[in-house]
């Protein structure tokens, strides 16, 4: 691999980017991904443990102009609702979500600091 390659990469990497991918098949390719929420999530927010995929899709619906509540948000992922309440305090935590409504009626919407968070990164 050529020090060009190399010094992509680690510019990539410098600047908490995806690491591009390089193929080598008739023509040379280089492919650039685009951040996501999850890879956002992982260098943004220093969590204990690693962010799900299913945080990344909560936050994304919530952005998208979606109100969700427990029940629904557990068929959908078909995880138990403790599972899913987890995800939604870790999210509350950081400032990214809030509660609306009663115990029993419990909905969720996006904060202005997820709106910005989710539209810099998708």
């Amino acid at each position: 691999m050529g020090t060009g390659i190399n010094r992509i990469k680690k510019a990539f990497r410098d600047n908490n980017l995806p690491d591009p991918i390089f193929r080598y098949d008739s023509f040379f390719r280089v492919i650039f991904k685009r951040k996501d929420l999850l890879f956002s999530f992982r260098n943004r927010f220093r969590l204990e443990e690693n962010p799900s995929k299913r945080m990344a899709d909560i936050l994304e619906r919530l952005f998208n102009g979606e109100k969700i509540d427990v029940n629904e948000v557990s068929r959908i992922y078909s995880v138990s609702n403790r599972t899913i309440r987890n995800d939604l305090k870790k999210l509350s935590r950081l400032d990214l979500i809030r509660s609306t409504g009663t115990s029993k009626n419990k909905m969720y919407d996006i904060t202005a600091l997820g709106n910005r968070f989710v539209s810099e990164n998708i």
